[in-house]
């Protein structure tokens, strides 16, 4: 019997095929939207499904040229030669120390650069959805995540008597850690997923269920898991990190590979001597905080995307006076966070520039794929696929974000999250009018 995560996949992928654009149904596009959020176990299913389409229509043409059965044939002689070296590796890398446990001290972001007159204008604009992360990082000379977390965190911080200067160095900490060699992956990012889950948070999705003693604690926990989401993300995704038995999946067995690395890095500056963050909250306060960002972080795994969305339509929607069962809040709280990690697609303003820079980063891993004598993922060659980024962040948006936010307006329809579907709409529009040959900065 076919699980209920996997029949919503493959479903999804029939609705791509049957949808009235031509760039929405290819079955090129279908897959590598397909690919990024579906399980392993789901994968097959999925493959099955597109695979009599895409024969039927010939959107694999190329699969039938002798040059690419060629090049196929290559790259299976060059992944030979990687397996065969494969136990020497993973044993070689497995005895080192995880470099990313391996964080050097960073010395706090000096204030005068969040607090000048053009950041704070830059942040007057946080409470709307369609916030403009990139004009706040300009604004803050590339610091936004140290502005707008020091802006959403410090009242929750001040309440539970966490100083001001202790939350700068954490977050000065953390932002330190994520890298300046990748396109999407960056502080910058993660700054703008905690503006999404403040959000979310402050607009309604937890105002029938949370004790008022716990609120402060609560969304404490929300935005460090935001802000934390991503540590030190190298540019690649798991599946590239398994084939090419990086250290991180050896360490991590495949499971989740990434977000347990992020997580396991927050709360290494968390308890480092860099930041004392958690040292005013009670023993019982920071091991239900440990368990909600561990939770949350984890949740953003792409690949757990349809079990979440199974799970979460089999729950009974709650209204302003009603009270969520404690079960049900860690679930929820890794809905929020990873409904916020995919929010910038539904930002008019930045939404064309963050699509530009994710595909950026598939096509890098696909040099590094190419170099590793791997096949190139579906979706990440830039010379077959360099143009059509629009189109699939447009699918993607259409087949996986909006269906996600329809589903917690579902259970939460009391949540004030209009703004966030009137942005759908301008999002798609942008896309529709973007340029393909556009650089990184638009």
């Amino acid at each position: 019997m076919t699980s209920p995560h996997i029949e919503m996949a493959t479903e999804n992928a029939r609705r791509m095929l049957a949808s009235e654009r031509a760039d929405f149904r290819s079955a090129e596009t279908v897959l590598y939207v397909m690919g990024q959020m579906t399980a392993p176990e789901a994968a097959q299913e999925v493959e099955r499904v597109v695979t009599p389409h895409e024969k039927l229509h010939g959107a694999f043409r190329r699969v039938k040229d002798e040059l690419h059965a060629l090049h196929a044939l290559q790259d299976a002689e060059k992944l030979l030669d990687v397996l065969q070296n494969a136990e020497h590796q993973v044993r070689a890398k497995a005895a080192t120390i995880p470099a990313f446990l391996e964080l050097r001290g960073c010395e706090p972001v000096p204030r005068e650069l969040t607090c000048t007159d053009a950041a704070q204008r830059a942040l007057l604009g946080c409470e709307r959805w369609d916030f403009d992360v990139f004009a706040l990082d300009r604004a803050t000379n590339g610091h936004a995540l140290v502005a707008l977390g020091g802006r959403l965190l410090g009242e929750k911080c001040s309440s539970l008597n966490i100083s001001s200067d202790v939350l700068h160095a954490f977050l000065s900490s953390l932002e330190g850690v994520y890298r300046k060699d990748v396109a999407y992956h960056t502080a910058t990012h993660a700054a703008d997923v905690v503006h999404s889950a403040a959000f979310l948070f402050r607009n309604g999705m937890f105002l029938p269920s949370v004790d008022e003693s716990q609120v402060a604690l609560l969304e404490l926990a929300v935005l460090i898991a935001a802000a934390a989401h991503d540590a030190a993300h190298p540019g690649v995704n798991a599946d590239f990190l398994m084939r090419t038995s990086d250290p991180l999946a050896v360490l991590y067995n495949d499971k989740s590979i990434l977000e347990n690395m992020h997580a396991a890095i927050c709360f290494r500056l968390l308890s480092g001597v860099e930041s004392t963050l958690l040292a005013a909250l009670e023993p019982a306060q920071r091991s239900q905080l440990r368990t909600w960002v561990i939770v949350m972080i984890l949740a953003t795994d792409m690949k757990g995307h349809y079990s979440l969305m199974t799970e979460l339509a089999e729950i009974e929607p709650w209204a302003f006076d009603s009270v969520m069962p404690t079960e049900e809040l860690s679930f929820v709280l890794g809905v929020l966070l990873h409904a916020a990690d995919l929010g910038g697609p539904t930002k008019p303003s930045t939404v064309v520039r963050w699509s530009r820079r994710v595909a950026e980063e598939f096509f890098e891993q696909g040099v590094k794929e190419r170099e590793h004598g791997l096949k190139v993922s579906e979706g990440f060659d830039r010379e077959n696929s360099g143009k059509l980024w629009p189109q699939r962040n447009a699918a993607f948006i259409n087949f996986i974000v909006a269906p996600l936010y329809e589903a917690i307006r579902a259970v939460a329809p009391d949540a004030a999250l209009q703004p966030i579907f009137d942005g759908v709409a301008g999002a798609l529009a942008a896309l529709d009018a973007a340029d393909p040959d556009m650089g990184l900065d638009g």
